[in-house]
């Protein structure tokens, strides 16, 4: 028979029966919050602090899970899931694209450390990336660190998964966007601002065709998430601002735009995408 405090934990979502089946996923039960960890945006630091200290009792915390992944089955036997609160944070992609070459050439777990061995070898940055574009980057797609961000962040169906978003460049902004939604998790968030390793610096060092490349193959971040060109242009207090339903919105303009583009034979930039969506699409964002 249900004692009144199991039922408070099963309201609550935390009831010890359902941590079985989050995997090594970045859930809280107790505090109902659920976080979508996108490689070399910052969140190990958002992954190793007091929230999900719940989880840490009953299974290792970690992964880049996609948000369809951590949802799974949410209708069926994960309890109370659909309820709790998504979070996830997102950065500029030319100085992520940075950040992950120095992870994968300079660090990494064993598995990393084999693919980056193999793929990289002793390329410099720009070298690699002739080198991914000269195979179309089918490689960058299967390694977690280089994919695209939206990739994580969408349902299958094209609808965004994450309720609150945050950017890197903008962190301490970013937490307070969370607290003001969920004053109840001051003191469990993690203090560090970020304000290291951004690489403006070395993305504006890139060389213009480099740097061309770069965009190309990440456009639908650019364009869905609204970054500048250049990282040192962000708005740090609108990045990442869009609600659910007006990012779904964007990611399926910016296809449209994209697809068009590249059926006229456009020669697209992600100025161009971004560009064009906005022109169309923002002002219904204002």
């Amino acid at each position: 028979m249900w004692t009144l405090l199991a039922i408070v934990l099963t309201v609550l979502g935390a009831d010890d029966s359902y941590y079985s089946t989050d995997q090594s996923q970045q859930i809280s039960r107790e505090h109902r919050f659920v976080f979508v960890h996108v490689p070399k945006t910052g969140g190990t630091s958002f992954e190793r602090s007091k929230v999900f200290d719940d989880a840490r009792q009953f299974h290792q915390i970690g992964g880049h899970w996609t948000i369809g992944a951590m949802m799974a089955g949410v209708s069926r036997d994960r309890g109370p899931l659909s309820t709790f609160t998504t979070f996830s944070i997102i950065r500029h992609p030319c100085s992520r694209f940075v950040s992950a070459f120095n992870y994968l050439t300079k660090g990494g777990n064993s598995g990393d450390k084999k693919w980056a061995a193999k793929n990289i070898g002793n390329s410099t940055l720009e070298e690699f990336v002739q080198k991914l574009d000269l195979h179309q980057w089918s490689f960058a797609k299967h390694e977690l660190h280089l994919k695209p961000q939206h990739m994580q962040l969408f349902y299958p169906n094209g609808t965004f998964g994450v309720g609150l978003l945050m950017c890197q460049e903008g962190w301490d902004v970013g937490m307070d966007r969370l607290l003001s939604v969920r004053p109840d998790m001051k003191g469990l968030l993690p203090a560090t601002t970020h304000a290291l390793e951004m690489h403006h610096e070395a993305c504006a060092a890139l060389n213009p065709e480099t740097r061309s490349h770069i965009e190309k193959f990440y456009a639908l971040d650019y364009c869905i998430f609204n970054f500048p060109s250049s990282p040192s242009e962000i708005d740090t207090k609108k990045c990442g601002q869009l609600s659910q339903a007006e990012y779904s919105i964007r990611r399926k303009d910016c296809l449209f735009y994209q697809s068009l583009f590249q059926s006229k034979k456009i020669k697209q930039t992600t100025l161009m995408l971004t560009k064009a969506l906005d022109d169309t699409v923002t002002s219904s964002f204002i």
